[in-house]
């Protein structure tokens, strides 16, 4: 049977054309002030001497939550690789990423730079100001920060060299700019910024490093978990932030999936839940899974980054910790509905991508468009769990 497409892009409520027009005419005027200031900046540049690319301290401001950190690690490498004698000070947007960064060895100093920077800019001049008190003699801004707080943020460091990406002329006080590219990836996007400052390269996909002992703990852990009598472990992660709760494919439908999988295979799975998923446990304990566990990430994200990667094969929506499980090699699968595929891939050649191809309004993150259907998200909703179970059972079987 042919499935209807769906594209919500063709349906738009009024309410919201109106909020788009007012964005567009505040978009009109901030483009014609930035675009007077980027010129008269660009003339200044042009008469001023050429800065040599030289750096002692490099400070790299992360951007987004733990994924988009988990996709900075390879441009981390080619950095260090490119200038093992530069000190590289990671600024992260949190502390939880802070926490699983400081211990990367390309990473020599870690601190946390409010995110509210992207939001406002009286916090956007507070973070220049606190990048300033570093001292660095270069800033590489994060992919998918936006350009014009990004640029105003680094010049008010006194950094000489000032990297981050451009979208139609916006990032008017970098040095070194790349153009946005809708078609490559995020990893990819941050691995071209560290090419402006001198890196190669770097790693095909980020890898994720954790210490022995952190291992043997978390086998212990999980262990005790599944009570050590399966031979494969499938983790699973149905949320995602409170904030990004658009995401989220469904507890039901993981429940579902997981019950086919436990019918089909001898597997034991594990629910990990974030901070702001705690709730969701009780409604796992009671759908009563045979071989099935439920671990909240409360003891610190390497804890939990650390016994995920005790797991055979990792299920979940678009989030961070199916990012820190392809970081350790894991096979992953997962179910995108509103945020991309194509930005968010983690080259990992063994990570499955489940996408509903009939709606073609997605992905609509990012868009005028973003979730035009009113949170209804066909995208998610026509993904059946019996399509993702099958899917689990067919990546084990490759395995």
């Amino acid at each position: 049977m042919t499935l209807p497409v769906i594209d919500y892009r063709k349906h738009r409520a009024g309410r919201q054309s109106l909020v788009e027009y007012w964005r567009l005419v505040r978009l009109t005027i901030g483009t014609a002030v930035f675009n007077a200031v980027r010129i008269g900046h660009k003339m200044v540049l042009a008469l001023g001497p050429v800065r040599p690319l030289e750096m002692d301290r490099l400070v790299v401001v992360g951007f987004g939550g733990i994924g988009n950190h988990i996709l900075l690690l390879p441009a981390l490498s080619a950095i260090k690789n490119a200038h093992p004698h530069v000190l590289l000070h990671l600024a992260a947007a949190s502390q939880i990423c802070a926490d699983l960064m400081a211990e990367d060895p390309n990473v020599d100093e870690c601190s946390v730079l409010d995110p509210g920077w992207l939001r406002s800019f009286r916090l956007c001049l507070k973070a220049g100001r606190m990048l300033a008190a570093i001292h660095p003699s270069a800033v590489l801004v994060a992919a998918g920060a936006d350009p014009v707080r990004g640029s105003v943020m680094t010049m008010l460091s006194h950094a000489s060299i000032r990297v981050g990406e451009d979208w139609r002329g916006r990032a008017m006080f970098y040095t070194h700019a790349a153009p946005v590219d809708p078609n490559l990836s995020e990893l990819r996007r941050n691995i071209r910024l560290a090419g402006l400052v001198g890196g190669g390269e770097g790693p095909g996909r980020p890898c994720l490093m954790l210490k022995d002992e952190e291992k043997n703990s978390a086998r212990r852990l999980m262990h005790d978990l599944t009570g050590g009598k399966t031979a494969k472990i499938l983790g699973v992660h149905a949320g995602s932030s409170s904030e990004q709760s658009w995401k989220r494919w469904g507890l039901d439908r993981f429940i579902a999936t997981v019950r086919i999988v436990l019918d089909r295979t001898d597997m034991a799975a594990v629910f990990f839940l974030g901070p702001d998923e705690t709730d969701l446990k009780q409604s796992i304990e009671s759908a009563r899974l045979a071989r099935t566990s439920v671990f909240p990430c409360l003891n610190g994200i390497r804890v939990a980054a650390a016994l995920i990667g005790c797991c055979d094969l990792f299920l979940s929506n678009d989030s961070g910790l199916r990012h820190l499980a392809s970081a350790q090699g894991l096979p992953t699968i997962t179910v995108f509905g509103p945020t991309s595929e194509i930005k968010n891939a983690t080259d990992n050649a063994s990570d499955a991508i489940i996408v509903e191809d009939v709606v073609q309004c997605r992905p609509c993150h990012y868009t005028r468009w973003f979730l035009a259907c009113g949170n209804s998200m066909p995208c998610l909703t026509r993904v059946s769990p019996e399509r993702v179970a099958e899917a689990v059972v067919k990546t084990l079987s490759d395995q």
